[in-house]
């Protein structure tokens, strides 16, 4: 009875170090089918996708991807964003491009009524200080892969903290 107890005791605690571990990783959007989610951070999805498809988001740090190299850009025509550094502040609505590689931030801080589009058109967002993608305000806010793109956005904060 002791043996099995310890047996049941060991058992748990791997399943549950493994379970721990894999709660660690990546965030890789795919594009296959122009799904979109509303946030991305600290490797989970959360809110709700914006078509009837679920979101094709990958937490799972066994899936590899590619990282994108190249200069960072944000393309819009109708909405504005400031730049501090490699902290990228969207401030108004609009539908925003993003392409290339950062090692900072995009942090969306519009107005209550503000609907933000973000569209990840073969980009890679790491960021060590605070989540890559982090909204403050807006009324809405909608992330979505281009058809045809490999994304990455990939919180690389040596421990886990609280977002400030």
């Amino acid at each position: 009875m002791k043996r099995t107890l310890i047996c049941f005791i060991l058992i748990i605690s791997i399943v549950s170090l493994i379970l721990l571990c894999s709660c660690e990783g990546d965030t890789v959007i795919n594009s296959g089918s122009n799904n979109s989610t509303s946030g991305t951070t600290n490797g989970t999805t959360s809110g709700t996708t914006d078509n009837t498809t679920p979101a094709d988001a990958v937490t799972d740090s066994s899936v590899t991807a590619q990282e994108v190299t190249g200069d960072f850009t944000i393309t819009t025509e109708d909405g504005t964003y400031d730049q501090s550094g490699n902290v990228y502040t969207i401030t108004s609505a609009g539908t925003y491009v993003l392409e290339g590689a950062l090692e900072g931030q995009i942090v969306v801080d519009a107005g209550d009524d503000d609907q933000i589009t973000l569209e990840l058109n073969g980009t890679t967002i790491k960021y060590s200080q605070d989540s890559p993608i982090k909204i403050l305000n807006a009324d809405s806010v909608d992330i979505s892969a281009k058809d045809g793109t490999e994304n990455v956005i990939k919180d690389t904060r040596s421990k886990k903290t609280t977002d400030t």
